[in-house]
């Protein structure tokens, strides 16, 4: 579901579950009805200082315009570039 590559999280899979990285001092939560609902919500607690990305798996059945990101309910510009 979750992998990493030095400071930044992958969110590999949309299944409900929890990270604990406890060496970073983050943890997230996804909750999602997948695949009966094409929506999931992560919540993440962090406190860390530090500065990480948290990326995110378009799936390839997914279209880059239907593809959003928001944070606290506030849309992200989002790169799908590498689609």
């Amino acid at each position: 579901i979750y992998t990493h590559n030095g400071d930044d999280i992958y969110i590999n899979l949309f299944i409900p579950s929890m990270l604990r990285w406890t060496e970073r001092k983050i943890t997230l939560k996804q909750e999602t009805s997948f695949p009966f609902e094409e929506k999931s919500v992560i919540t993440v607690v962090s406190t860390s200082k530090d500065k990480y990305a948290i990326n995110i798996r378009k799936p390839s059945w997914c279209a880059a315009n239907k593809f959003a990101v928001t944070v606290n309910g506030k849309p992200v510009k989002i790169d799908t570039s590498s689609d």
